[in-house]
């Protein structure tokens, strides 16, 4: 049986990779990077035992060929992503010498960042998604509560000091970096995989599961789940659906002892709760049929984005990174977004500032009352040139739930 505590090879990575990021930091030789390069091939072809491995697995899942199928697909598009991301990043860090399947350039500092998180990339986030997709698809079918602690400690794509999770994690990364660190959560993603194809291998026959339920003649048993977020928010609409084994005898229903229940367009939802728990109750006419308990917690701090369009394509920037002028006469909005592996929560932008500080040192405050920038504050940005930099202030939103907060400020620079 899986434990919770990370592998000794999986420590070692961990290690290896902090070793890494500090030899970059002081310029070691190139036989050093050498060795780095040798690991990185090393674990590919790790990557491919174990892929073969849970092919094999797969094969052994008769009672669930379904269900082993859709992890199969899953797993593929995943791995697909992760090696096109290695040879994005190899090909931005070689550039002219780009050959496909290596790495020449591996002490370059640039590659990652862009590939990861310029706007007009931005695979960081798709990276993210993509994991967090994965990684509740997996977890649907794992059982044992180690095994999906496991699951959410290898596949983890929270926020970190306020930052995003690929803000965080590539921001700073050399080349080798990067495809060391891709290499790993391919590992990370097979190794869950297959923690979920051997809990099918093993689960019983459905029809085993109905005839006992049949023969205790119990009203139908359930599980009710967030439809969007894996955690539930006070004070706003949490949508919930639920799953039943059998047919209902009559009409089904939910209750709650926080907040109340409300369905709208046949979806229920959780709405009024407050911070704390709930337990959330169905009802089949007047019997109990299933219950589960949720936890409620107070909507997190959102961050601010500038919107800007491109070949009909929208795209984000939320600042800390240079950006081209050109992207700047594309900006039309601000918006302000909690994005986390928990979900999306949309907030209102009520007012926020523009702050110019010119090369005579005046300051120039100029102010929106919405999410639009002012034609003020766009003749204003249109003026600026390669390495200005300026500041989105006082920026004022509305929560889902009716009350208003400040954010973080943005600091934009003009590449």
């Amino acid at each position: 049986m899986a434990t919770s505590n990370l592998p000794p090879r999986q420590k070692m990575i961990n290690l290896i990779y902090v070793i890494l990021l500090a030899m970059m930091a002081i310029n070691v030789s190139s036989d050093v990077m050498q060795g780095f390069s040798v690991l990185s091939s090393h674990t590919q072809q790790q990557n491919g035992s174990l892929a073969q491995l849970n092919r094999t697995l797969q094969e052994k899942c008769t009672q669930e060929k379904a269900a082993a199928d859709s992890i199969r697909q899953l797993l593929d598009e995943y791995t697909a992503l992760t090696a096109g991301l290695r040879e994005e990043i190899a090909r931005n860090a070689d550039k002219d010498d780009y050959t496909p399947g290596k790495l020449i350039k591996a002490e370059d500092m640039k590659a990652v960042p862009f590939v990861m998180l310029a706007p007009t990339q931005n695979h960081g986030k798709e990276l993210r998604k993509k994991t967090e997709a994965l990684r509740n698809a997996l977890d649907t079918y794992l059982t044992a509560p180690d095994e999906k602690q496991l699951l959410h400690t290898f596949l983890q794509t929270g926020e970190e000091n306020g930052f995003t999770w690929e803000r965080e994690t590539f921001s700073v990364m050399p080349a080798i970096g990067g495809v060391i660190l891709l290499q790993k959560m391919e590992e990370n993603a097979l190794f869950c995989a297959h923690l979920a194809l051997r809990s099918l291998k093993d689960r019983k026959p459905l029809q085993t599961v109905q005839k006992k339920e049949e023969e205790k003649k119990d009203t139908p048993s359930a599980v009710i789940v967030p439809a969007e977020r894996n955690i539930l928010y006070a004070g706003i609409d949490n949508p919930l659906e639920v799953f039943t084994l059998q047919n209902a005898n009559g009409a089904l229903s939910l209750d709650t002892d926080n907040g109340k229940m409300v369905q709208k367009n046949g979806k229920w939802y959780l709405t009024g709760a407050r911070t704390g728990k709930a337990r959330v109750t169905l009802l089949d006419g007047e019997k109990e049929a299933g219950q589960t308990e949720f936890r409620i917690r107070e909507i997190p701090e959102p961050e601010a984005a500038i919107r800007y369009t491109l070949q009909g394509k929208n795209y984000w920037y939320k600042g800390r990174t240079p950006i081209r002028k050109e992207y700047l006469a594309a900006m039309d909005a601000l918006e302000v977004t909690y994005s986390g592996e928990n979900g999306k929560i949309p907030f209102t932008v009520v007012h926020f500032s523009t702050l110019f500080i010119g090369q005579d040192k005046n300051v120039t405050t100029l102010e929106s009352k919405g999410k639009k920038f002012s034609p003020q504050q766009a003749e204003h940005i249109r003026k600026l040139n390669k390495g200005d930099k300026f500041y989105l202030t006082s920026i004022l939103v509305k929560a889902p739930d009716g009350t208003t907060r400040e954010v973080q400020p943005m600091d934009i620079i003009i590449l």
